[in-house]
């Protein structure tokens, strides 16, 4: 008996059996007292606990091996404790192995009790299990893992422990995280990108055909961004779409997504709208109004109040065979529909526009095929002077289609400054009146013509500009003294610096310069005084009523003056009625063209003419 029993006692200690091997055991004592507090008795017992010590001494053996592993390994108990820890387990948990020896390893290493369950049926089910998990540091900072389970089992197969371990992959999965936002999130603004609106599209669909609701999609566009972007530079431009992208979160509710469409345009999805398409129509040309309100609220950007303004497209939709693709269509053609109808409004999709849109997708195909296959032409416009002398002529390309007939410029000039083929046109352009030029030279009746040709934003900014014009000029044989270059107020707002070195450098070799539609764009008169011009041409919208409308007179007679004050030539456009001339030659205009002397000619019937004049 022991010398110095308490009330309870146990201890673990081992012996050598008769046969030589060693037991282990566990001994449990406790007294027995009588209400005097003497000794009646004394209970134990001794139970060999062999079996448990060698399974637990190969467990910490087997551990020991990985003690310094960088993972944390641990020996789970099949009750769920804890059995060993290692000092992997102490760098990742923040435990140390006397904290952590004993202790429930769910809610500590293992966050997700149903995960541990499921981990706990599967391994015993079949020897291990693997998966990703969260646990619990010491200071209550989550830590993911990936842990590998293997059953741990005894000589005679059964289960003695689990051996797990686990890898910190913290750093992995907020890379994941990251990567995720990003393929799914604008980089600029946050917010949702392309590829989550068309996932939120079909989502809204899907729930559609389950409720019969209406949804809409609402593209926005800023209107003046091109212009803010050019001017400010792309810095301000940026904080620009930021500040739009924050005003449209702040001001939608959370069943609203509001997503970067791409560009300087932003998409809005009104989910659950109403069973009748007229009430989802309202509710989506409110919101659009009210959007378009927002945007027309001025914003500060490094010390710049601008105001960019919007127009929207809007499109309803419920489930009736659409797809994300297709919605999205519909949206960007009534966006476009919005710009064209002036900018700051809302516009509806409308089926027509659709076969517009397939109209134009063929027109543009059609617009390449007709610079390959030299489908364009020139006419000539007659130039008449205060003596009735034609003195220049301006070039007018024309494009006849081999299907449509003649296709009116005013429906593909634009289209090839929008698609990229304003450069070869213009080229084109350019190269066919300086021809034309040299072969009039030959002839009295024509050799004393001017011809002016129009050139685009795009020609005039190209860094080879110069270059390209004397290309041209020389191996035509065309005097330069003879080609007048058009251009107007807005192509010189882009980059008035670089216009007026190349106006200067053309000019050097006998080009003269004019300024075309003046009074409809944004000049300063501060950069107007420095440009080398020598030619306004008042534009036909201030032409055609100024024998009637007081306002039209008065610019009319402005720009006259403005040009008679900077020693420029003044022509107007558009002149149809003698009262027209009269008014215009009154008040010291020196030129006109327009119906009232003939429409634009091909060059033979324009040198018949003059030819018939001089006799």
């Amino acid at each position: 008996m022991h010398g110095s029993l308490q009330a309870d006692w146990s201890d673990d200690y081992r012996f050598v059996r008769k046969d030589g091997s060693v037991a282990h055991v566990h001994d449990r004592a406790r007294i027995v007292r009588d209400a005097g507090g003497r000794t009646v008795r004394v209970v134990g017992a001794v139970v060999d606990i062999s079996e448990q010590h060698e399974a637990d001494l190969r467990i910490r053996e087997q551990a020991s091996l990985l003690d310094q592993a960088k993972d944390a390994i641990v020996a789970i108990g099949l009750d769920g404790r804890i059995r060993y820890w290692n000092h992997g387990a102490e760098r990742l948990y923040g435990w140390l192995a006397t904290e952590a020896l004993g202790q429930p390893v769910a809610g500590r290493v293992y966050l997700d009790a149903a995960l541990l369950a499921e981990a706990m049926r599967s391994v015993m089910a079949s020897g291990a299990w693997s998966g990703d998990t969260t646990g619990r540091r010491k200071d209550g900072s989550a830590v993911a893992v990936e842990a590998q389970w293997t059953l741990v089992r005894d000589e005679h197969g059964q289960a003695q422990a689990i051996f797990a371990i686990n890898t910190d992959i913290t750093g992995r999965k907020e890379a994941e995280r990251r990567l995720h936002h990003l393929a799914f999130h604008d980089a600029l603004t946050h917010l949702p990108n392309r590829h989550l609106l068309g996932e939120r599209l079909q989502a809204a669909l899907d729930a559609s055909r389950l409720s019969g609701r209406y949804n809409a999609l609402l593209l926005v566009d800023l209107d003046n961004f091109k212009n803010l972007n050019d001017t400010l530079g792309h810095a301000v431009g940026d904080t620009l779409l930021q500040q739009v992208a924050l005003r449209l979160y702040a001001s939608l509710h959370n069943e609203i997504t509001v997503a970067r469409f791409g560009g300087d345009e932003f998409a809005v999805l009104l989910a659950n709208l109403g069973r009748h398409k007229r009430e989802a129509c309202a509710d989506a040309r409110h919101e659009g109004e009210r959007i378009i309100r927002l945007l027309n609220q001025p914003f500060q950007l490094d010390g710049h109040r601008v105001q960019p303004g919007a127009s929207v497209g809007a499109t309803v939709f419920a489930a009736e065979g659409e797809d994300p693709g297709e919605l999205l269509k519909r949206a960007d053609m009534a966006m476009y529909r919005a710009k064209a109808a002036g900018r700051g409004t809302v516009r509806f999709y409308d089926p027509a526009m659709k076969a517009m849109a397939a109209a134009r997708l063929a027109l543009e195909g059609d617009l390449r095929e007709g610079l390959r296959e030299h489908a364009f032409f020139l006419h000539y416009q007659p130039q008449v002077e205060r003596n009735g002398r034609i003195a220049g002529v301006e070039a007018l390309v024309r494009w006849r289609h081999r299907r449509r007939g003649m296709v009116s410029p005013a429906e593909f000039v634009p289209l090839a400054e929008e698609i990229g083929l304003a450069l070869p046109l213009g080229q084109w352009v350019l190269e066919a009146a300086c021809r034309q030029l040299a072969q009039w030279a030959q002839d009295p009746a024509t050799a004393h013509l001017e011809i002016a040709v129009n050139v685009s934003a795009r020609q005039l900014h190209h860094p080879a500009f110069v270059e390209q014009v004397l290309g041209v000029i020389g191996p035509s044989g065309a005097d330069p003294h003879r080609l007048k270059l058009e251009i107007t107020e807005g192509t010189l707002l882009d980059d008035v610096e670089d216009a007026i070195d190349k106006i200067r450098a053309l000019k050097a070799h006998g080009l003269t310069f004019a300024i075309d539609d003046f009074g409809t764009g944004y000049s300063s008169l501060a950069y107007l005084k420095r440009l080398p011009l020598d030619m306004l041409k008042i534009d036909r919208s201030f032409v055609l009523d100024l024998t009637t409308n007081p306002n039209d007179a008065v610019i009319a007679r402005t720009i006259i003056a403005l040009g008679a004050s900077l020693g420029l030539k003044v022509l107007a456009e558009g002149v149809e009625t003698e009262a027209q001339r009269d008014f215009l030659f009154d008040n010291g205009c020196q030129a006109y063209q327009g119906y009232l002397c003939a429409q634009p000619l091909p060059a033979a019937e324009l040198a018949s003419m003059l030819n018939e004049r001089s006799h």
